[in-house]
């Protein structure tokens, strides 16, 4: 299978004066390295998303204000036919505005007419490869997630939420929209699906 390569490490332990210089020159074109000691340099290798790239492939665009210092400007829900054993993917857009110091748990639940909890998908953003601590400020982190539908889940609306929540004590960051409104419970509602078995 292939993969994308997302981080170029350096192990300064292995290399000598020489072998350093070599891969900070090739890796000049690269942002700044996210994170540097005396024996590790990090750099990301992913391109930087734009805001005007949030709509560009058909995402719908939001702002709405996640804790202190991240932004969901946008999302894409991809269901499918959405009957039984189908997935629906989420994509999310966020963007911090200052440097986080808390690592942020993403939760992406699926919820019954009935308000039920029926599937989700909760962790560190883009399957764990991009900790929140690892942003820097103004980068647009497209982060995908996916909810597996069941046979067993009955004909109707179901709704896609989103939202983050500290890991370290479990409470869900705030989620305000752009008029000052505050959601309950951090979740914003991203989608109404159907699903139908037919």
């Amino acid at each position: 299978a292939a993969y994308d390569v997302r981080y170029i490490l350096l192990h300064q332990d292995l290399l000598d004066g020489e072998g350093q210089r070599a891969w900070r020159e090739r890796l000049r074109s690269f942002p700044a390295p996210f994170y540097e000691d005396s024996s590790l340099i990090a750099y990301r290798t992913l391109p930087h998303l734009r805001v005007e790239d949030v709509t560009a492939g058909g995402e719908r665009r939001v702002d709405v204000h996640i804790g202190d210092r991240i932004q969901l400007l946008g999302y894409r829900v991809d269901a499918g036919e959405s009957s039984a054993d189908d997935e629906v993917r989420v994509t999310l857009f966020w963007q911090s505005d200052g440097e986080l110091s808390k690592s942020y748990h993403v939760f992406v639940h699926l919820v019954s007419e009935r308000g039920r909890l029926v599937a989700q998908h909760d962790g560190i953003p883009m399957w764990g490869t991009l900790p929140t601590w690892s942003w820097w400020e103004g980068e647009i982190i497209q982060d995908e997630h996916s909810l597996m539908l069941d046979e067993s889940f009955p004909d109707g609306e179901y709704t896609v939420y989103a939202g983050m929540y500290d890991f370290s004590t479990k409470a869900r960051a705030t989620a305000v929209t752009s008029d000052g409104k505050t959601l309950p419970d951090g979740a914003v509602l991203l989608e109404t699906i159907e699903i139908d078995h037919e």
